[in-house]
């Protein structure tokens, strides 16, 4: 699906940059032509085509217009509210339930994630992504081993973007490709996958969750807790998530 839509997009910019091409060599001849001396040849139905030409140029000079003034709402009313550290006021999953009562949180351990990623972040055009992103930084079990959990919920309008957005993160963001990780349940309007690294005194664990219109990434590393665990722990929150971020 990815790479069909990669080839539609392709083929529908051709098409656009061929008639654009044509009409720029038609208007350079017809520009030729005039200094020339040359009268427009005109056809039978030139005043038709005409008023078609100046219906379709109304039509599109409003398209223009509406969308310059949605993407001026859209810029005016984008709220991107900021959360502390763990998103509190949010139901969220934390680090303290995954690695127990010796987990030490310092942001200090993960100093390369950026500070602008605690944030709720809500939007006037309809459809467009809404949610939120909260990260997590510590030591587990009370040593100097850092342990980090990110965690960003996105809205969409139906499960199809849903979808469409989980998968393009996948491989734009996590570098991931469908051999590198195991779809856990997949139905028309759901999808659960997950990349695990378990290993003794290490765990890495990706997850990707939709529901319908709802998408939740997670990314928990280092520490002690195994993938399954970390699984099952924000699966069974994930409808808190959604009430939190639709409440909004």
């Amino acid at each position: 699906m990815f790479w069909q839509n990669r080839v539609r997009i392709a083929a529908t910019c051709a098409r656009i940059a061929s008639l654009l091409g044509d009409s720029m060599v038609a208007l350079v001849r017809m520009r030729r032509r005039l200094r020339a001396g040359d009268m427009p040849k005109r056809s039978g139905k030139w005043r038709a085509l005409a008023r078609v030409h100046r219906i379709s140029g109304t039509v599109l000079a409003a398209v223009y217009l509406v969308s310059a003034v949605v993407l001026t709402l859209e810029y005016v009313r984008y709220q991107a509210q900021p959360l502390p550290q763990t998103g509190e006021g949010l139901p969220v999953v934390t680090l303290y339930e995954l690695e127990g009562s010796e987990y030490r949180r310092d942001t200090a351990a993960a100093p390369t994630l950026r500070d602008d990623m605690n944030q709720l972040v809500s939007t006037w055009t309809p459809g467009a992504p809404q949610g939120f992103s909260v990260w997590e930084a510590g030591y587990a079990d009370g040593s100097q081993d850092a342990v980090y959990l990110t965690q960003k919920y996105y809205h969409l309008s139906d499960a199809y973007s849903a979808k469409a957005v989980g998968l393009g993160v996948l491989r734009r963001l996590w570098l991931l490709e469908p051999e590198e990780y195991t779809v856990l349940e997949e139905t028309e309007s759901t999808l659960s996958l997950c990349y695990a690294e378990d290993a003794q005194g290490f765990h890495q664990t990706l997850l990707l969750l939709v529901n319908r219109g709802h998408v939740l990434f997670v990314h928990y590393w280092g520490g002690n807790t195994p993938a399954e665990t970390v699984y099952d722990t924000v699966n069974a929150r994930f409808d808190t998530y959604v009430d939190a971020c639709t409440a909004q």
